[in-house]
């Protein structure tokens, strides 16, 4: 199987996106837009003691901090990209 994970940070004008992608087979279309929900784990979780808050939790966290998060699945690859505002200091 293919363990790899790719990171990428882009700043586009005043927003900054960390990408990370690898590949998956626990995911799939019918599944994607559950990630997010609380105590939800796919059937082939890496680990049996999975609470499902990982990605809750995660969420919950970015939308405290202004960001936003979203995720694109595509041929057993998995995509979730973090989105930021920037501000600048007006001094």
């Amino acid at each position: 199987t293919d363990r790899q994970i790719y990171v990428q940070a882009l700043l586009e004008e005043d927003e900054l996106f960390y990408v990370f992608k690898n590949n998956t087979y626990d995911i799939n279309d019918k599944n994607i837009n559950k990630l997010f929900d609380k105590f939800y784990t796919t059937s082939n979780s890496r680990t049996e003691k999975s609470s499902g808050l990982g990605l809750a939790i995660t969420k919950e966290l970015i939308h405290k901090i202004n960001g936003e998060i979203e995720v694109k699945y595509h041929q057993n690859e998995i995509c979730f990209i973090l989105k930021f505002k920037l501000y600048k200091n007006k001094l």
